[in-house]
């Protein structure tokens, strides 16, 4: 299976719900630095828009990726879906998990401030500070996601 992991920048959410998943994060211990150092986080621009990267494969081999699909989520998710079937990969195999439902207000603002006006510092630390606080809504995202996929939700620490 495909699991997308999508968010609108692929910086933030979408990061740390994959990371949830494949194990590198734990919910419950989470602090502000192990999240910043997450591969991948607050490191998209805009022109990663609609592309999927691929961060690993979880203990089940399904692949997991992260995606941001900028202001047209339903266009991007549709071309790659129908890009993936092209290709052989049936449909109930792929899977996009929105984890920007999980955003809250710090998240936001600690984005807008870092990927759109540079200000890297502030803005990555008050992200941070906002995905540690969203980590139980990503990790109801990531239990269903799990689910789907086949995998054990309690082989991982994600509650």
């Amino acid at each position: 299976m495909m699991i997308f992991y999508c968010c609108y920048g692929r910086a933030h959410s979408s990061v740390a719900a994959a990371a949830l998943h494949l194990g590198w994060l734990r919910c419950s211990e989470a602090a502000l630095a192990e999240i910043i150092r997450l591969p991948y986080f607050d490191c998209a621009s805009r022109e990663d828009f609609g592309l999927p990267l691929a961060l690993a494969q979880d203990s089940r081999g399904n692949q997991v990726f992260i995606l941001g699909h900028g202001p047209a989520r339903e266009m991007v998710e549709r071309a790659l879906k129908s890009t993936l079937e092209h290709c052989g990969w049936p449909w109930e195999e792929i899977l996009f998990v929105r984890t920007d439902q999980c955003l809250n207000i710090w998240t936001r603002i600690g984005g807008f401030l870092s990927r759109r006006l540079g200000l890297v510092f502030p803005g990555r630390t008050l992200a941070a500070y906002g995905i540690r606080r969203s980590l139980p809504c990503l990790a109801r995202c990531v239990a269903r996601a799990r689910k789907k996929s086949g995998l054990d939700a309690g082989a991982t620490d994600i509650g």
